[in-house]
Parts: C-alpha cells; sequence; structure tokens
C-alpha cells in the first residue's frame, strides 16, 4: 500500500504539472501530459520491478482520475469540450501498457498514429460540433427576409445575389475574430473576381458604446482589409433563428437562401471548397 500511495502521488502531481496549461493551449496541454504519463509509466515500471504491474498501472490511473473523473461527472456538458484531450492522454497511457506488456513495436507505431488522429482530426470536429452544434438538414432556415445595412441602407438578404453566401459573424470586443481576419481575407482574394461567390463579414454593433457600420469598417481598414463589411445588431432576429451564439460565426446561405452551414471560418473554407467541386 506505501509503494501504491507513492506511485499514486507521482502521478497526481504530473497532473498539475500539465493541467494548468490547459487554459493556453489544449493540444500543448495533451502534448505534455502525454508524454509525462508515457515517461512516468515506464519509471515507475523501472523503479518497481518486483511490484504486480497492475498495482502500479492502478496506482497511476488514480492520480491520473482523482480529479478528472468528479468534474466531468458532475458537470459534463461544462467539460465535455476538453473529453477528446483527456481521452488521448489516456490513450497514451493505455498504449505505453500494451507496448510494455507485449513487447511489439508495431503498437508503438499504432498508438501513435491513433494518438495523433485523435489530437487532430477528431478533436476539430469535436470542438465544431461542441462550438456551434449541428445543423437539422431536414428543416430548412431561409434568411432571405432578415434585414442587414451597408454603407448606404438596410436591405435584405435576398437581394444578395451568388451561388453561397459566406458571413462571419464578429464584433469589436472578440479577439479570436480579429485572430481570423487575415483568413477571411485570403477568402476574399481568391473568390473575389468570382460573381457567384459573395464573401463578407457583418459587424454586430454594441449600441452601449455607439457602434455603427463606420466603426466595423474603420476596424477592418485600419488593419489594412478591404473585404465587405455589413452590420447588424445583436437584437437582429436572425441571431436567434439560427442559433447564433457567440463570435465569430460563420454561415453559408445558397443561392436560395438557405442555411446550409454554421461553424467556424477554417471549417468553412474546406465546406465551400467542398460545394464548388461537387
Amino acid at each position: 500500500m506505501k509503494i501504491f500511495r507513492k506511485i499514486f502521488l507521482y502521478s497526481f502531481a504530473t497532473y498539475w504539472i500539465f493541467c494548468p496549461i490547459r487554459a493556453v493551449s489544449l493540444r500543448w496541454a495533451t502534448l505534455i501530459g502525454s508524454i509525462l504519463y508515457v515517461l512516468l509509466t515506464l519509471w515507475m515500471l523501472k523503479k518497481y520491478p518486483k511490484q504486480k504491474r497492475l498495482l502500479i498501472y492502478s496506482a497511476i490511473f488514480t492520480g491520473m482520475a482523482i480529479l478528472e473523473l468528479p468534474q466531468r461527472i458532475i458537470d459534463f456538458t461544462a467539460t465535455k469540450v476538453t473529453l477528446i484531450f483527456s481521452l488521448c492522454i489516456l490513450w497514451a497511457f493505455i498504449a505505453t501498457i500494451l507496448t510494455y506488456e507485449f513487447k511489439h513495436k508495431i503498437l508503438i507505431v499504432i498508438g501513435c498514429m491513433i494518438w495523433l488522429f485523435g489530437i487532430t482530426t477528431v478533436q476539430d470536429n469535436w470542438s465544431e460540433i461542441y462550438y456551434y452544434g449541428k445543423l437539422n438538414k431536414e428543416q430548412a432556415l431561409n434568411v432571405a427576409d432578415y434585414s442587414f445595412e451597408d454603407s448606404h441602407k438596410n436591405f435584405k438578404l435576398k437581394e444578395l445575389k451568388g451561388e453561397y453566401i459566406v458571413l462571419d459573424f464578429w464584433g469589436s470586443h472578440c479577439s479570436s475574430c480579429f485572430k481570423s481576419f487575415p483568413k477571411l481575407q485570403e477568402m476574399h482574394e481568391k473568390y473575389k473576381s468570382d460573381s457567384t461567390i459573395v464573401i463578407a463579414s457583418v459587424f454586430l454593433k454594441n449600441d452601449r458604446k455607439d457602434e455603427d457600420i463606420k466603426t466595423g469598417q474603420k476596424l477592418i481598414t485600419d488593419r489594412g482589409y478591404d473585404f465587405t463589411v455589413f452590420a447588424t445588431d445583436y437584437e437582429n432576429p436572425l441571431l436567434d433563428y439560427v442559433e447564433i451564439d457567440g463570435v465569430p460565426t460563420v454561415l453559408i446561405l445558397d443561392k436560395c437562401h438557405n442555411v446550409i452551414f454554421r461553424g467556424s471560418l477554417e471549417f468553412a473554407e474546406t465546406k465551400l471548397e467542398n460545394l464548388l467541386h461537387d
């Protein structure tokens, strides 16, 4: 039992080394956490060769899960965005055990491939669904009669003509929005000569700050961008209708002004490319 406590404390301390990094970068936290638990597992196996390996594995897992598991049980909704990263760290631990027990080098390769797939593709798709949800394909969301404003007047979305219309919603308070603008500018440059594609940003005005469309336009031009800026306010019923709960959020509309995509700009770019190549 004394050995179990020691290994548990090592594992618990390891958890606290990488856990705060989550606030900065989930990927870096997962990378560091995975490496640390692989090294810890191998070290404990070498340090206590006469101990039952099941005891060593159990102690490490307990130290890893003693805080993580209760948090997820108590409030799974609030913690599920980091679920895949936690599973990736757990997988690194399990893959180390399998490799050690069965002594097959191929298990290292397979374990690393699964881990990389989890921390990249699986996590990106999981985060996209978590933040933006899934559109109900059986229920068409038509936004043709909702209004925005441009430099001259208010207009209805049905006045926008194009096979596909990309609308990037943002606000002046949103640092993540500004970070995505270089990508939006790239898309603008790529498609500006294509009359069938509309690329525009939608500035959400904050009435408490007396913001108007000129505020949004200035924020864009001062940073050297020249993509189109529309504006609306946070009370626009379109936001509730299409379930925009935060910014940045990107919509893609088809030529009938039905919403066919809601998500991040990165995924919107891929979606648009796929639509154009279908």
